[in-house]
């Protein structure tokens, strides 16, 4: 009997323990429509109900190919993941891993009308205007997060991006959060560049000015940078294609390299025993004065660490467990 009470405790222990680590949001498909809006049989981190339901607000689903990398297929389409398709929608559980070794489940939500995959979320704010998307969390104990996000295009040294991280006593938690807003800045192009976005295509040839040294941010990779409390670092999930003169289109003549980075954001202990609720992407077109210019911001995936202490409420249950189980232990005997 003692030894069904300590392969029991183990049991509960290893449920509790397999609660940290790094979390994929949306699970193997990603940040799909239905998981942001929490639609039928979703499932967040804090399981099925559990969460609240965000929004997509003026974001919308997007294909690398045709927008993001502008048709820069240079004869062979590039693979910015293992799984990446260009039409007929991205497999469920494809995954894209950065420098640092951090995986991300891809967009698996099928196509759009051409057929082409749907592979990233991009805001559509035009003349001035802001929109957000919120995304469904709750996860406790949250150390950092990982965000793949980048610009298309954008003023250097702009804050085209914010993103705002909710905080509260639950997962369902709906107002009164504790929020932090970290605004992030357009790398500007020098050696040591400032800023913690790059834009996605960083073209570097071509008579357009959308390739010159103001309006297409692709500067070095912050590291330790350190916004409202919360430290920024950049990492890159995608840089290794090269492509030569796109003949048509929006980036037409140009020459460059894409690439799709991801940001660290390290909160440490400040939020051991808070959840994270949301996250909310904001882009800021009205802060930019880049009337005219795609500077939207782009979001791929989303990857939460959690620390290794479980949750209260984890912990209670594990002791009440190991309670019982000793109990019932003690009345067989007696």
């Amino acid at each position: 009997m003692y030894r069904f009470v300590i392969i029991s405790g183990f049991t509960l222990l290893g449920t509790v323990a397999a609660y940290a680590g790094a979390i994929e949001i949306g699970g193997a498909n990603g940040l799909t429509s239905n998981y942001i809006n929490q639609g039928a049989g979703a499932v967040c981190a804090a399981g099925a109900g559990n969460c609240v339901a965000g929004s997509v607000g003026g974001y919308s689903e997007k294909n690398y190919d045709n927008v993001l990398f502008a048709g820069a297929t240079n004869g062979t389409p590039p693979v910015p993941f293992t799984g990446y398709a260009q039409t007929g929608g991205t497999p469920s559980g494809s995954t894209a891993s950065d420098l640092h070794g951090n995986t991300f489940a891809m967009i698996s939500d099928g196509t759009n009308g051409s057929g082409a995959s749907l592979n990233y979320w991009q805001s559509g704010a035009t003349g001035g205007a802001s929109t957000s998307m919120t995304v469904p969390i709750g996860v406790f104990d949250v150390s950092d997060v990982w965000a793949m996000l980048n610009n298309i295009d954008g003023v250097v040294g702009g804050n085209d991006t914010n993103v705002t991280f909710n905080f509260g006593t639950s997962s369902g938690q709906t107002s009164g959060y504790t929020s932090v807003t970290v605004a992030l800045e357009n790398t500007t192009n020098g050696t040591n560049s400032a800023g913690e976005t790059r834009a996605a295509l960083a073209c570097t040839g071509g008579s357009t000015t959308l390739c010159n040294t103001t309006t297409n941010p692709q500067g070095t990779r912050t590291q330790g940078a350190v916004i409202n409390g919360v430290t920024v670092n950049e990492s890159t999930v995608f840089s290794s294609y090269n492509y030569t003169t796109v003949a048509s289109g929006f980036y037409g003549g140009t020459t460059g390299v894409l690439k799709l980075d991801d940001l660290q954001f390290v909160f440490g202990t400040t939020y051991a025993n808070d959840w994270l609720v949301s996250m909310t992407v904001t882009e800021n077109d009205g802060n930019t004065g880049a009337s005219g210019i795609p500077n939207e911001t782009a979001l791929s995936a989303i990857t939460v660490d959690s620390a290794s202490t479980p949750e209260p409420a984890s912990i209670f249950l594990l002791f009440t467990g190991l309670s019982g189980l000793g109990f019932a232990a003690r009345y067989r005997r007696s």
